[in-house]
């Protein structure tokens, strides 16, 4: 008789448990950085016109909430304007630069807000303008990612004009 009092309340809670376990999972997608140009790492020649970013999922549209901000060897915000989502490729954004800029590092700070489920995403990527840099195989004004690219990056000089 104990064995039925307990079958009943038993079976739920194995039928709960296996719902549990066999229930789809729910996916957290965030638009992470997938490549960019320049790409990550990358000493130039001259200064780019704009920086150009892709994502690995498609980004929500809402007024600056995918951004990319370029900051300059001082510290300076160097960005010509805001941020731009294409819309015909939610997975790539952009920002135009101010002409003009100086040899050293720069950062690269994003945020983007993913349109799957609105999750926020963050990072940064740098690359550096030398103007004595030699260009690599295959690439008219970027060397190709280095490991120790951010030490190299941190110990650069930006020459006095």
């Amino acid at each position: 008789m104990r064995l039925s009092r307990f079958a009943l309340p038993l079976a739920a809670a194995l039928v709960a448990l296996g719902a549990l376990v066999l229930a789809p999972r729910v996916a957290s997608a965030h638009a992470r950085y997938a490549r960019s140009t320049p790409a990550d790492g990358a000493v130039l020649r001259s200064g780019p016109a704009r920086v150009d970013m892709w994502t690995d999922s498609e980004m929500f549209k809402l007024a600056q909430a995918n951004v990319l901000t370029v900051t300059g060897p001082s510290g300076a915000v160097v960005n010509d304007g805001p941020t731009q989502l294409d819309d015909a490729a939610r997975t790539h954004l952009w920002v135009a630069l101010q002409p003009g800029l100086r040899p050293g590092v720069y950062t690269v700070a994003w945020r983007t807000l993913s349109a799957d489920d609105q999750d926020v995403a963050t990072g940064t990527f740098r690359f550096a303008i030398d103007p004595n840099a030699t260009p690599a195989a295959g690439a008219a004004a970027a060397t190709s990612h280095q490991p120790d690219w951010y030490c190299q990056a941190q110990a650069y000089q930006s020459p006095v004009p």
